[in-house]
């Protein structure tokens, strides 16, 4: 008891109370070498804030409390905000009227504390009880999770394996938000003829391809499992949150579609943007999506910020801290990552038969080269963004059709007898929400190139979940059952 009294124990159990928490949510995702490093980061950030107030208030108690509190305000800010978004008190989510509120609530706090010492050693011993209590709360539901965590949520198709005759290496190269020929045409009035009759030139059948979903986690999820996503997201207001990401993600590692061809001998290479069974995603702390620690650490004020507000600070001397140049360009060398390592990977040869996943954040949006693959300056890269109606993204598409020729020819070159895929997620989606674009957003580009002789067409039009239900039954004597194809429109 006395050394609850003296020892500000919540001061140090915040951050692991953080980090608990967010385990607990993001189970899946998260790994304890990544949490206890980011515990170890906060501490000490706590430790030195705590140090500067103690030299302030001249009081350790007092600097204990304020130091918790301004901690608590800052990492769980995300929290914060969608706490009052979901409350109906969106209007105190502005920055301009938050971040004041914030920083008086602080000044408020020091000056009670410092008028009312005996309410200043009870709120002590007080965070000290409610901390520990709540840090061994979540620990104990973190190891009823971990017993109870099932270990594969894929549904798993009927495969047999006595039909498989051949086993070509795989390379599953999807092309992110890349539009089919019929709405690039109607849409932006480019014939996409040249990259079209560069693939069937070689060998390449072009399928009439549509998505089952406009959003990125979802149409992936879908594709790897051949099934539709379980309705566990929120159908009332079509809107997906934190929890829908997670769920997708965690279906995407799990694939069927990759449980099935281990059990045929495969061995898989990802380089991807999602985790694939125990293989993590190419560049994690750099992903545009939330993956690993970055689930918790964009939570925390100053990734709040930089998400929403950071173009307020262009040209100022915070510009360095909330936009940085190599922050921008980020996703540009994840892709360029991403290209490196499957050139690389087809210099060696694996005995076993191969799946590569390779995931290029192209033509999606921010436009980072023109067609010449020269880099967009940032204030062109920032306005392409915001406004996709322009002859940025038609030039960053060009470039995107370099890529898919370049790494098309080196794979036919160096593995002739590969089975080769350009696909999309979705199509172009950022219409600004004009209803005559709501199926344009579904047309996808999907393109196969089979090294098995008389494969049979697919009749009507390939949705997402029927893909690969599609390439086991042409290419590996299957008899799966195809599923109606059908669209579902995903708020992100």
């Amino acid at each position: 008891m006395n050394l609850l009294k003296r020892i500000p124990f919540f001061l140090f159990l915040l951050p692991v109370f953080f980090c608990l928490h967010g385990w607990l949510q993001d189970f899946e995702v998260l790994t304890a070498s990544e949490l206890l490093l980011l515990v170890l980061y906060i501490s000490i950030a706590l430790a030195l804030l705590f140090v500067v107030i103690w030299f302030v208030t001249k009081n350790k108690t007092n600097a204990a409390v304020i130091t918790f509190y301004t901690g608590l305000l800052y990492i769980f800010f995300g929290a914060l905000q969608d706490w009052l978004q979901s409350n109906f008190l969106s209007f105190l989510n502005r920055y301009i009227i938050l971040l004041p509120l914030m920083l008086i609530s602080i000044f408020v706090l020091a000056f009670f504390l410092k008028r009312k010492p005996a309410f200043q050693k009870k709120l002590f011993l007080y965070l000290n009880y409610l901390l520990i209590i709540y840090c061994l709360l979540d620990a104990g539901l973190l190891v009823n999770k971990h017993i109870n965590m099932q270990k594969d949520t894929a549904l798993q198709v009927p495969f047999d394996h006595k039909k498989v005759k051949t086993k070509p290496d795989v390379y599953y190269l999807l092309f992110d938000e890349y539009p089919g020929y019929k709405s690039l045409e109607a849409a932006f009035g480019f014939k996409n003829d040249s990259l079209y009759s560069f693939l069937q030139g070689n060998g390449f059948t072009i399928l009439p391809a549509v998505s089952n979903y406009n959003f990125t986690v979802f149409s992936m999820a879908s594709i790897f499992n051949m099934r539709y996503i379980d309705n566990d997201y929120n159908h009332e207001h079509g809107l997906t949150d934190q929890r829908d990401f997670r769920n997708r993600s965690n279906e995407i590692r799990n694939g069927a579609v990759f449980s099935i061809y281990k059990s045929m001998g495969y061995q898989l290479e990802n380089y991807s943007i999602f985790d694939v069974g125990n293989q993590n995603c190419i560049n994690p702390d750099k992903s545009f999506l939330p993956v690993h620690i970055r689930v918790l650490t964009n939570k925390m004020l100053h990734n709040r910020m930089r998400k929403h507000i950071g173009w307020w600070f262009r040209g100022t001397i915070l510009q360095n801290f909330f936009i940085k140049k190599e922050a921008i360009y980020e996703n540009d060398a994840t892709n360029n990552d991403i290209i490196n390592l499957l050139n690389k990977s087809l210099l060696v040869k694996n005995d076993k038969p191969t799946f590569y996943y390779a995931h290029l954040a192209m033509p999606h949006a921010p436009y980072f080269r023109d067609s010449t693959g020269a880099l967009i300056a940032n204030k062109a890269l920032q306005e392409g963004y915001y406004l996709s109606h322009t002859r940025y993204f038609l030039s960053y598409l060009k470039y995107t059709n370099t890529v898919i020729r370049s790494l098309v020819n080196k794979i036919v070159q160096q593995d002739p007898g590969a089975l080769i895929v350009v696909m999309s997620d979705h199509g172009f989606r950022d219409y600004n929400n004009h209803k005559e674009f709501y199926l344009p957003a579904f047309d996808n580009i999907c393109a196969v190139r089979f090294p098995a002789k008389n494969i049979p067409p697919y009749k009507d039009s390939l949705s997402g979940v029927n893909f690969f239900r599609y390439v086991f039954n042409s290419q590996y004597g299957q008899q799966i059952p195809y599923l109606k194809d059908s669209t579902i429109w995903i708020n992100y």
